[in-house]
């Protein structure tokens, strides 16, 4: 290989780097933004080097962004239905929880009653006559249907719950694991149904659980499951 082949090579190699700084969005003058492409396309190993360690930092940064102790007390859960569901039900049913829990957590621990700046932003960028007012209406039209999303998904669940407890063995286990859940994404409506459907007898709070004075549970009336703690 000569001179001028191993120089085609070389410059091949740099035009990538030169291409990917063009299509970079910038205010900058043509004249900057030509001298950069050039540079780019005759020191690409700088530009290289560069980019694999943005890279790099970047993913550092995703590895260390550990998720919060809600996120992990959720994840202990899921994972003991899902040892529970495997166990009696097998694996196809364990996708089948897992999908239906992941849309229901992340739906219940959602906030939908602070509109984001972004919202304004749209009306101003429109001229609309009253952005406050055009602001709060789609806000409002936004947090009504996240929360029918919200109690679709909280349906899926109470009704995944009612068909694993039906075919199971652990009613008590899968009981305590749902009234857990709700707890833990601050879902009165949930735990109230459980309570409901199930003749559960602890009060539910923020805190969680608190059993009735004697001790139990769960009820033990002849309409409902008879559960020990």
């Amino acid at each position: 290989m000569n001179l001028s082949e191993t120089l085609v090579i070389y410059l091949a190699c740099g035009a990538p780097f030169g291409v990917e700084y063009l299509q970079r969005p910038t205010d900058r003058s043509f004249v900057f933004v030509a001298f950069g492409v050039f540079l780019r396309f005759i020191l690409w190993p700088v530009a290289a080097v560069r980019m694999l360690y943005r890279l790099l930092v970047h993913s550092s940064e995703l590895l260390l962004e550990l998720p919060d102790a809600g996120e992990q007390r959720l994840a202990l859960i899921r994972s003991k239905f899902e040892a529970i569901i495997h166990s009696e039900q097998g694996s196809p049913r364990v996708f089948e929880f897992r999908d239906t829990f992941m849309r229901y957590t992340g739906l219940a621990r959602s906030d939908s009653r602070t509109a984001g700046n972004g919202i304004a932003e749209i009306f101003e960028a429109t001229d609309h006559n009253d952005v406050t007012l055009a602001s709060a209406c789609l806000n409002r039209k936004n947090t009504a249907r996240l929360d029918r999303h919200r109690e679709q998904s909280r349906r899926e669940f109470l009704q995944l719950i009612s068909n694993i407890s039906t075919n199971g063995d652990s009613l008590s286990q899968i009981l305590q694991l749902s009234m857990k859940t709700a707890d833990e994404v601050g879902d009165r409506e949930l735990a109230e149904r459980l309570r409901l459907s199930y003749g559960i007898a602890a009060e539910y709070d923020s805190t969680g659980f608190r059993s009735d004075p004697t001790g139990e549970l769960w009820s033990t009336g002849p309409q409902h499951h008879s559960i020990a703690n």
